[in-house]
């Protein structure tokens, strides 16, 4: 069994500069308590299975608190705060109780790209359902593509395409690949097929018709139209029908015996 992929961290970017305005407005209400405060939410969403956390629960609930060093309502009043500036999601937190930081995550892209880790989605939690699902991801504008990125677009893949066995002609406008000539004149032999072609190279060239198949052409009612022309003929040199197997057999014609008259009687 492989190792679990983990969607979790053991270190996150702090960076100086950024996150001045969220900083001010902590140190400005609640002193160094909103600075602590911050900086402890971010550890706890690092060290989350999918860097959120549910305070639904009564148990994680206590947990912050006490983690956060105070009181139940200061926690929420700077929860309410981080929500209206846009620092935690608005919606999550106070439909939900969840803690959802998505800057947070966005600056953790580097870490799951190395990890060939699908980043962590934001939950959500629906209601009387204890399990998270994953909204859907917002619709990005359509911008238009370059040429690097037609480039890197995925090729579609489909079937290969089956070669054509080249077809010759046996006559101006009859055509047909050698193995099925070939099974033409093994089944109804070299004459009848040469018939066959003949009948319909004539038919094509005087009403204009084309087929896909000559071949298939010739099964469907060439072999019919010269079968009844052969059998109209009545000559044994031509062949004659095998019912069993539909196709003429060759057979050398046989003249019927001569009447020879007896020399008489011997007179006694």
């Amino acid at each position: 069994m492989g190792r679990p992929k983990k969607q979790t961290v053991d270190y996150f970017p702090h960076f100086v500069s950024a996150g001045s305005k969220t900083i001010f407005i902590l140190e400005q209400n609640w002193g160094n308590d909103g600075y602590s405060f911050w900086f402890k939410l971010l550890e706890l969403l690092g060290r989350s299975e999918g860097h959120y956390f549910d305070c639904s629960a009564a148990a994680n609930e206590k947990y912050l608190i006490a983690l956060m060093k105070v009181g139940a309502d200061t926690a929420n009043e700077i929860l309410t705060t981080l929500a209206e500036i846009g620092n935690i999601d608005g919606e999550l937190w106070t439909q939900h109780k969840i803690i959802w930081c998505q800057s947070f995550v966005d600056n953790l892209r580097d870490v799951y790209m190395r990890r060939s880790v699908d980043i962590p989605q934001r939950p959500f939690a629906a209601p009387n359902d204890e399990k998270f699902r994953i909204l859907p991801a917002k619709p990005t504008e359509d911008k238009e593509l370059t040429k690097d990125d037609t480039e890197k677009k995925p090729k579609k893949r489909g079937r290969p395409k089956k070669q054509e066995t080249p077809k010759i002609k046996y006559a101006e406008f009859v055509s047909m690949t050698e193995e099925e000539h070939g099974k033409l004149i093994k089944q109804y032999g070299a004459d009848m097929t040469a018939r066959m072609i003949e009948v319909l190279d004539n038919y094509k060239g005087q009403n204009g018709k084309t087929y896909k198949s000559d071949y298939r052409a010739i099964l469907n009612w060439v072999v019919d139209r010269v079968t009844e022309e052969y059998a109209k003929k009545g000559k044994e040199n031509y062949g004659r029908l095998n019912k069993d197997n539909g196709y003429f057999k060759q057979q050398s014609a046989t003249a019927p015996e001569e009447f020879k008259p007896s020399g008489g009687f011997k007179k006694t």
